[in-house]
């Protein structure tokens, strides 16, 4: 079988963790920071904070924003988590529609909204980033929180990494196996808030502060035993064998991303023949991308095909195929957030139309030609 996604996990991998579970203690350890430190200074943060999952951080940076009874702006092709992450933490959660080149949020669509926008979310769909240096400029007041799940290793137009919050004040990016790196699960949260890094870190931790400094009882800190809860938080702390494994990736991170370019390119290049086919993203949006997908478009009205019966072809010749991502308003838990009124059919006319296919660092050039022309047979 072909997956559309699949992890690379080499020696330096497993030594890197089996030296942790020998050697180290195995959670709460020196390795967590080392990883911070890493992410940090690889998208040029100030800070970084390692969680259990990309969905973790959502959840806890939406808290420290403050969004409770806030209307918080997002887009309809995203995984539940981004949307989940604001019904936490009680903020009124709102859709715009997305942008026809790279499946990204349309931010002149909030600039125009009738109600007050508190916060925005983002994401950078695929890899490509969405541009938010003059939406930043525009509206200083509203806080931005980057769902970066697909973009480690992306850049802005600008030049700057995603993940360096120059235009945000937090991001967070996934260390899920089919991301670009993995921690087996895991995420990363940044910014360049001193005070959004140390809630962030209290919050991940059940609320637990060891800091003396940062003790509300003084009395007590010359109890080495002593520590306080000073706010309810929770258990996202990730493991240092995991973030060990994550470092060991990490280094090898440009070797990922250069191979995903040469298969989007070679991709690219044969979908040029295709009449009822086109790369959903056009390759300018997707220059600095970290390509963590590649998506198609296909019209199946035209070739007369539904997308089932070509999933299901494809799957028969040994090629596996998603759809990123089914829209957030038409599972059943957020169709009630959906906009009276709005038609997003930037959304629809996506939706109807995506297939993700085969991508990932040891694909082989035989299997993307395989892929290619099982396309071809199917769709004509």
């Amino acid at each position: 079988m072909i997956p559309y996604s699949k992890h690379y996990i080499d020696k330096e991998d497993i030594d890197s963790v089996v030296n942790i579970l020998k050697n180290k203690g195995i959670t709460q350890g020196e390795v967590v920071q080392k990883l911070e430190k890493k992410i940090s200074n690889y998208v040029n943060s100030k800070y970084a904070v390692a969680v259990t999952s990309c969905s973790a951080g959502l959840h806890i940076a939406a808290n420290v924003l403050g969004i409770e009874n806030k209307n918080v702006v997002t887009s309809p092709i995203t995984f539940a988590s981004t949307a989940s992450s604001i019904l936490h933490n009680g903020g009124k959660l709102k859709f715009v529609d997305i942008e026809k080149e790279n499946i990204n949020i349309d931010l002149s669509k909030i600039e125009k909204l009738k109600f007050a926008v508190n916060t925005i979310i983002p994401i950078h769909f695929s890899g490509a980033a969405v541009e938010l240096k003059h939406f930043k400029k525009n509206n200083p007041k509203i806080k931005i929180i980057e769902d970066s799940a697909h973009a480690l290793g992306s850049k802005y137009k600008t030049g700057d990494m995603v993940g360096s919050c120059k235009f945000s004040d937090i991001s967070i990016f996934s260390l899920h196996p089919a991301k670009t790196i993995t921690s087996g699960e895991g995420g990363i949260i940044t910014t360049n808030n001193k005070k959004y890094y140390e809630r962030l870190k209290l919050l991940s931790n059940n609320g637990v502060q060891k800091n003396i400094r940062k003790f509300k009882f003084k009395k007590n800190k010359s109890n080495m035993w002593y520590y306080e809860v000073q706010e309810q938080g929770f258990h996202y702390r990730i493991t240092d064998f995991q973030c060990a494994l994550a470092i060991s990736q990490l280094n090898k991170i440009d070797l990922f991303l250069n191979k995903r370019r040469k298969i989007v390119k070679r991709y690219d290049d044969a979908f040029k023949s295709f009449y009822n086919l086109s790369p959903a993203i056009d390759y300018l949006e997707r220059k600095n991308s970290s390509n963590h997908l590649y998506v198609v478009r296909i019209k199946y009205n035209k070739i007369k095909k539904s997308r089932s019966l070509v999933m299901n072809y494809l799957k028969s010749k040994g090629i596996i195929t998603q759809v990123h991502y089914i829209p957030i308003f038409n599972h059943p838990l957020f169709r009630k957030f959906k906009n009276k009124g709005e038609k997003f059919k930037n959304t629809k006319d996506y939706y109807d139309e995506a297939l993700s296919i085969p991508l990932y660092y040891t694909l082989k050039e035989s299997e993307q030609e395989r892929v290619i022309k099982e396309l071809k047979y199917i769709i004509g």
